[in-house]
């Protein structure tokens, strides 16, 4: 599954707020004054290396750039339409100034996978649930992941087309053609196959990193995602190899807005010339090198734009299996959802502990109270929610209740999933703590004892206690290897593996009702 990226630069959501709101504000003036100043950097580059700027000009002849899957994901706006002019913006300047856009078949085949993934994340949604479409959308408002959500209602109620997966499906796929169209499609090898070796440590070096990185989104990373990633990155490699090693004589560079990739890059291959750069970084020198227009500088403000973070660890379809649990009634899901997203209970503020489903309980019972009170206590009319029928009335044609016993089970196996994943990450910090902890008393009581046969013993005493000293230090050392293997291990695998034998029968249960229903 692709997503984009949320970009953390340490700032909290109301300094974010600020810095955005600021760089909304439409002002030509303003948005010239912020381009010149981050531009210094181009002419620090021309001063330093005694070019002048035809120089320049022509470096940019020549390039290749390739099209992450992010960027394209954008270039068709998806969630945001403003990132999608921006980004037309960039390529339009790649084209003016002679910059070959390409894409490989491994990028074709990780889109169409994400079309696949969110279709059936849709469907699952409206099938396990009574609630309305438009308050559905709340949920995913809130999480800044409703792109797939407002074209599928868009194109259903254009088309009459609700329930037709398939159909959208298609259509999705064709808008991906449309939009990279005037792209040249590369076919790479796989690496996987031909070297399968320095592909599984590149790919567990980048999972490891973007699990670790404060600049990618934790929950969203998928191994087979990584993948991709690196098959693109060692195609790369392969190419540049034909060429020289200095930015002048490398045409090859992989465009990206992926942040936790391109820092991974840099780290993975210090010294040399970027392979991953942000599309706003050869942005900033196309514009300084080829002329700006005030469309240019609008563009290129949308580029510094930070995404707000999500202070709270979970998806929309969670919350909606979470208030499925509690009811099936339409109209109490569709309060439900109000009493969460107005009253921003799903915002976590300092220091609270609840967790989602107390939440969703806390809202229930809220909802059930107000219902009560406006005398609806006999539920005759709730889930009658207007919207709501149309937007399954074929799903329910073709075995409703299959496939909303299919989707009840397939949110709750990845509900499970996702708790054994952030349990294993605790308990991974926890372990180094307790580590670092038995380490320095350790140490401590190796200084003490040999602080005291050095000094307060005879020199003869002194060398019958050194056998004592080496069989007592042989004796910690092997006490903390024992702790670290047997009960405090930091390898993330193992600890997923152990979370999941807690639940193993569970999650088979699932398993096995799954492939009963399919």
């Amino acid at each position: 599954m692709l997503e984009i990226q949320n970009e953390d630069s340490g700032y909290t959501n109301e300094q974010r707020r600020i810095i955005n709101d600021f760089l909304d504000w439409d002002d030509k003036e303003k948005n010239e004054i912020l381009f010149r100043l981050i531009a210094f950097s181009v002419d620090y580059c021309r001063l330093t290396t005694k070019k002048n700027i035809n120089s320049f000009t022509a470096l940019l002849k020549g390039k290749k750039f390739y099209i992450d899957a992010n960027v394209i994901y954008r270039l068709m706006g998806i969630n945001n339409e403003s990132r999608r002019k921006a980004m037309k913006e960039f390529v339009e300047k790649c084209r003016e100034t002679g910059i070959e856009l390409l894409y490989t078949n491994v990028t074709y085949k990780e889109l169409t996978e994400t079309f696949v993934y969110y279709v059936d994340k849709i469907k699952q949604v409206l099938q396990v649930t009574n609630a309305s479409p438009t308050k559905i959308k709340k949920l995913y408002d809130v999480k800044d992941d409703n792109g797939f959500y407002d074209i599928y209602y868009k194109w259903a109620g254009e088309n009459k087309s609700y329930g037709k997966w398939n159909d959208f499906l298609y259509y999705l796929k064709g808008q991906l053609r449309d939009t990279i169209a005037s792209f040249r499609k590369v076919t790479i090898q796989n690496s996987q196959v031909f070297d399968k070796e320095k592909f599984e440590i590149l790919v567990d070096d980048l999972e490891c990193f973007k699990r670790n990185s404060s600049n990618s989104n934790r929950r969203s990373i998928n191994r087979v995602n990584v993948e991709y990633d690196i098959n693109n990155i060692l195609h790369l490699l392969d190419e540049r190899k034909k060429n020289g090693k200095n930015a002048w004589e490398i045409n090859e560079y992989m465009i990206s807005a992926d942040h936790g990739l391109v820092e991974w890059a840099d780290r993975m291959f210090l010294g040399e010339v970027p392979y991953v750069v942000l599309p706003s970084i050869w942005y900033s020198l196309l514009l300084k090198l080829t002329g700006r227009t005030e469309d240019d500088y609008k563009a290129y403000v949308e580029f510094m734009k930070l995404r707000y973070t999500q202070t709270i660890n979970y998806t929309p379809e969670e919350i909606i299996y979470d208030i499925t649990q509690l009811t099936e009634k339409g109209e109490i899901q569709d309060r439900v959802i109000d009493i969460l997203t107005d009253e921003n209970l799903l915002i976590t503020k300092d220091n609270e502990q609840l967790e989602i489903q107390e939440k969703v309980r806390i809202a229930y019972d809220k909802a059930v109270d107000e219902i009560r009170k406006n005398e609806y206590n006999d539920g005759y009319s709730l889930g009658n929610v207007e919207g709501y029928r149309s937007g399954k009335e074929d799903a329910e044609k073709f075995s409703y209740e299959k496939g909303k016993r299919v989707a009840t089970l397939e949110i709750k196996k990845d509900a499970l999933l996702r708790q054994i994943a952030d349990k294993a990450k605790k308990k991974k910090r926890i372990n180094y703590i307790i580590i670092g902890i038995g380490t320095i008393f350790i140490l401590a009581v190796v200084f003490l004892v040999c602080k005291w046969v050095w000094h307060d013993l005879s020199p003869d005493k002194v060398d019958q206690f050194d056998l004592i000293i080496t069989i007592l230090s042989c004796a910690l050392g092997g006490t903390v290897w024992m702790m670290i293997k047997y009960f405090l291990c930091v390898d993330l695998k193992v600890l997923e593996d152990r979370e999941r034998n807690k639940v193993i029968d569970e999650l088979d249960d699932i398993e096995r009702n799954l492939k009963e229903l399919k």
